[in-house]
């Protein structure tokens, strides 16, 4: 989920966020609800009576892994909760924009500092408790 696996959203939205959009256009953020919704189904399968939780992930998904690491860990106390997260650490940068460099406001993510708070209010960013 490239929402980082944080994402709330029920409603399409347009592609910049600036406004709701029809279903077969828009974008859905929901990332923490897909989450969410496949602990529910595992809870079916017995997972409240694990022992041990390993959550692990790989780019976006680790970033989603330290999101929901304490979250997970609330969720089933009676389980020791670890996680393993797999390059998902990003670091505030500036786009390249020396020859044949991308169009940084149409082929590239923005990971400037200042792009993440418009982040977590597009995506409706689930966010631990203790973060916010």
């Amino acid at each position: 989920s490239q929402d980082l696996w944080s994402g709330q959203q029920h409603n399409p939205v347009t592609p910049n966020g600036k406004g709701p959009a029809a279903a077969d256009e828009g974008y859905v953020y929901a990332g923490h609800l897909i989450f969410r919704a496949i602990l529910d189904a595992l809870d079916a399968e017995g997972l409240p009576d694990a022992d041990t939780i390993v959550l692990s992930g790989n780019s976006a998904g680790g970033m989603g892994m330290w999101l929901h690491l304490d979250w997970v860990a609330g969720r089933y106390e009676q389980a020791e909760v670890v996680g393993l997260s797999i390059a998902g650490y990003y670091t505030w940068n500036q786009a390249y924009d020396g020859p044949h460099a991308a169009d940084p406001k149409t082929e590239l993510p923005d990971f400037s500092e200042d792009s993440f708070e418009g982040y977590v209010e597009l995506w409706d960013a689930f966010m631990d408790a203790d973060c916010e």
